[in-house]
């Protein structure tokens, strides 16, 4: 539930789908940190005789989630990439959906479609340390669900 009226990490839930319909079941209670974040491509106007006009241009998005690692999900994910790479198989995409519960109890979900995955960071492993692990995606649009 939001605090005083502020929407904090507790009020968000990822959902990851694919790639091609295979779910990558990671518990909520194993995400740390989720962003996302929108690209833009700048483009310039350059006229002869008045001042340059800029203009952005959608250009996709990014995003990471940081995840403790309590078994081999995404390192066994990761594994499968790269034999499917190397053995020439498609890489298909997979869908995020980020899904927000407002101050007001009600519920916003955006969906990241055609997402391609990575595992940036399999993790550092210490004596007295959990082991964080990162998952990276990148698609072309968000789009409201709800």
């Amino acid at each position: 539930m939001p605090v005083n009226g502020f929407t904090v990490g507790r009020d968000i839930t990822i959902t990851i789908t694919g790639p091609g319909n295979n779910s990558i079941v990671i518990p909520a209670s194993q995400v740390t940190a989720f962003d996302a974040k929108a690209g833009k491509r700048e483009v310039w106007s350059r006229p002869l005789n008045s001042p340059p006009r800029p203009v952005y241009m959608p250009d996709g998005w990014r995003g990471t989630i940081h995840i403790d690692r309590t078994d081999a999900t995404l390192d066994t994910f990761l594994a499968g990439l790269e034999a499917n790479f190397w053995n020439g198989q498609n890489t298909l995409p997979g869908t995020v959906m980020e899904t927000i519960t407002e101050d007001d109890g009600s519920v916003t979900q955006w969906q990241f479609p055609n997402c391609m995955f990575w595992v940036d960071d399999p993790g550092t492993y210490h004596a007295d340390g959990i082991v964080q692990q990162r998952l990276e995606f990148c698609c072309g649009t968000r789009k409201r669900v709800s």
